[in-house]
């Protein structure tokens, strides 16, 4: 992923007066010097063991860069609907309940959201 970058500042995330490189030599304050600020790290998550273990990273790096994590659900229309034998609004219902079960199992200093797209 190419990210642009003005100064060392993600132009994305922050102004450039508001950022100021970490101080404290450590494994986060290098990635933050390699990166500049990051404000959000998303990860997608479709109930598998794979994604867990992907979510459960993610949490461990948003956490070491004070970034938000956003777990992201995905439904296709029609995918699931088996001659509109499955309500679509019960497969939505359902996804939305996965992604709100992994939140909760994350520790609670991870700042959190769930973003749900269909189409």
């Amino acid at each position: 992923m190419h990210i642009s970058k003005v100064q060392d500042v993600n132009v994305q995330t922050e102004k450039p007066e508001q950022y100021q490189p970490p101080t404290e030599e450590t494994t986060w304050s290098r990635i933050k010097k390699a990166l500049g600020p990051i404000g959000v790290v998303g990860v997608a998550y479709d109930g598998s063991a794979e994604a867990r273990a992907a979510v459960l990273a993610a949490a461990e790096l948003a956490r070491g860069l004070d970034a938000e994590l956003v777990l992201i659900g995905f439904v296709v229309p029609g995918e699931y609907d088996l001659d509109g034998a499955v309500d679509g609004q019960a497969i939505v219902r359902d996804v939305r309940e996965e992604l709100d079960a992994m939140v909760a199992e994350l520790p609670g200093s991870t700042a959190t959201d769930v973003m749900l797209r269909t189409g």
